[in-house]
């Protein structure tokens, strides 16, 4: 059993993240750090969530900075600076980096000076010796005699690359690809950015992703990509539309591909982290929020139109899927496990 600490344990992120480790037998979670402390760390545990209702975290405040959750000990810091977090104290070997303060230069390596042999971050991150992880995308990459600085990407790009990775291990070529995301309002959206127009409840606004080039770091191949997000003011839930021109030797319709989608999901080859949804009409709300798979593909809007044929063989379609994501449910449970992934590869 390998033991774990959670830095920004109060974040909703942190928090998610907390929830879906504690439910994976082979992790312990031993150590929480959050400048809150632990007081306010039990208040935050038992209140039912605004979005999500009751989460199943039950805490309980116990002497010594320490508190009882779902009925464990937790040893409980709270370090603004995440280089005085004492993680040898509690054996600690991994550390999942979730306050969104060290992803930038290697900054979450700062974890591996107090004990830690690994650190995921939480979010996409850059610095050397990074390597970017989407379970069910490329794991395999993952190297334990030489990766200890992890990032668990995007919760876009993950909703990018796991239908993408289905599609091309189907014998599917991607020559192009263009994607725009309609995201739930985030912290980032915030008025210094925008003025007076940010985040406000009648405002979207068109920004930036770096989810399209992301997405070719744990996926090499895919070179020709760009994109946009559209911030729009809810809560939660998602939607990533995904435009591409393929290459393929054979037929394609749109029930082929939602074929091949639909099959890859029995098969479940993907450590359940693709899904899918059938209907006709889609919300967020309905039938995006609580759903922890990093994509969910919507079949009834797949579009297959047929192109020229290319000259070095096979058969040119423009190709539309969308994607559908709890950006704050689906990443925490890719994220513990992935962790259960690097733990058993490390033997931790």
């Amino acid at each position: 059993m390998v033991k774990v600490g959670v830095n920004g344990a109060a974040g909703r992120i942190g928090k998610f993240t907390t929830l879906e480790l504690l439910q994976i037998p082979e992790i312990e979670v031993v150590a929480l750090n959050d400048p809150v402390g632990a007081k306010a760390l039990v208040d935050n545990y038992n209140l039912q969530d605004s979005t999500h209702g009751e989460l199943g975290l039950h805490a309980e405040y116990i002497p010594n900075d320490r508190i009882m959750l779902n009925g464990k000990p937790v040893k409980i810091y709270k370090e603004k600076d995440a280089s005085k977090i004492p993680w040898h104290e509690t054996g600690v070997k991994i550390v999942e980096e979730c306050s969104g303060f060290y992803t930038k230069d290697g900054a979450a390596k700062i974890h591996l000076n107090n004990g830690a042999e690994r650190v995921i971050v939480s979010a996409p991150a850059t610095g050397e010796e990074l390597v970017t992880i989407i379970m069910g995308v490329n794991q395999e990459d993952f190297n334990p005699k030489i990766h200890n600085y992890i990032s668990n990407a995007s919760c876009t790009t993950k909703a990018l690359a796991t239908p993408l990775k289905l599609l091309m291990d189907k014998g599917i070529k991607i020559e192009a690809l263009l994607m725009d995301t309609v995201h739930a309002s985030t912290n980032s959206q915030h008025v210094l950015d925008f003025g007076d127009e940010a985040a406000t409840l009648d405002n979207i606004v068109l920004t930036s992703t770096g989810a399209a080039k992301a997405t070719s770091l744990v996926m090499p191949s895919l070179k020709s990509m760009d994109g946009f997000a559209a911030r729009v003011p809810t809560n939660d839930g998602s939607f990533a539309n995904l435009y591409f021109v393929a290459n393929f030797n054979g037929r394609l319709d749109t029930e082929i591909i939602n074929q091949m989608i639909k099959g890859s999901y029995l098969e479940n080859r993907y450590f359940g982290r693709i899904g899918i949804f059938e209907g006709e009409n889609v919300s967020s709300k309905r039938n995006i929020i609580g759903r922890k798979e990093n994509a969910i593909v919507i079949t009834s809007r797949t579009r297959v139109l047929p192109l020229s044929p290319s000259i070095d063989g096979g058969d040119h379609y423009l190709i539309n899927l969308v994607s559908g994501y709890d950006n704050e449910r689906g990443p925490p449970k890719d994220q513990a496990l992935l962790t259960r992934y690097i733990a058993d590869k490390c033997k931790c």
